[in-house]
């Protein structure tokens, strides 16, 4: 399974070693969504992925499913628009405690 990260903190370093250096069977995070690809051109060549900044690009890519490790802000620009396309593991639990995000959320997988 192909994975896509929202993100590039400590929380996508740490599933991107166990996950990508570890060489889990089947699995493979094979994108990430960052704001600033240069900032982590580093995670390319040190994990095999590629790195998107235009969310409709990364989306379109090999990704079957999308790991959101990023901040609340960034839950609530993106996830709303992933969700329409794209399974999405929500680890940012705490952005659901905005009634607004949440009420979109439930309308776009509903």
């Amino acid at each position: 399974m192909n994975i896509g990260i929202i993100g590039a903190g400590a929380i996508a370093n740490f599933l991107l070693k166990e996950i990508n250096e570890k060489k889990q069977e089947n699995l493979k995070i094979s994108s990430l969504y960052v704001r600033n690809k240069e900032k982590y051109a580093h995670l390319e060549s040190q994990f095999g992925v590629k790195l998107f900044n235009d969310i409709e690009d990364f989306l379109n890519s090999d990704v079957e499913i999308v790991v959101e490790a990023a901040k609340l802000e960034a839950v609530n620009a993106l996830i709303p628009t992933v969700l329409k396309k794209k399974d999405t593991v929500l680890i940012s639990v705490g952005a659901l405690a905005d009634e607004n995000l949440l009420n979109e959320i439930n309308e776009t997988v509903n």
